[in-house]
């Protein structure tokens, strides 16, 4: 009975790690496309980038124009340059 609790732990603690890294990822992907590949948002950064932090950071668990997102928005501005 333990070993198969004990499995169903590692099995959920794993697939709680895939999901993490993937989101990571796809994160990475958002702001890549964002700052690289977009010929909008590489003319001008700030387009939208508060969408984008409010979608990949926030999660949208909290309202789109809070003062956090937008200074969250200028963090990620200054730091993925």
């Amino acid at each position: 009975m333990f070993q198969k609790t004990s499995l169903v732990s590692v099995k959920s603690h794993s697939k709680l790690y895939k999901d993490i890294e993937n989101s990571l990822f796809n994160t990475s992907l958002f702001f890549d496309h964002h700052f690289n590949y977009n010929d909008t948002t590489i003319a001008d950064p700030l387009y939208k980038l508060d969408a984008l932090a409010h979608l990949t950071i926030f999660m949208c668990k909290n309202d789109r124009y809070e003062d956090s997102v937008y200074k969250m928005g200028y963090y990620i501005l200054e730091t993925y340059k």
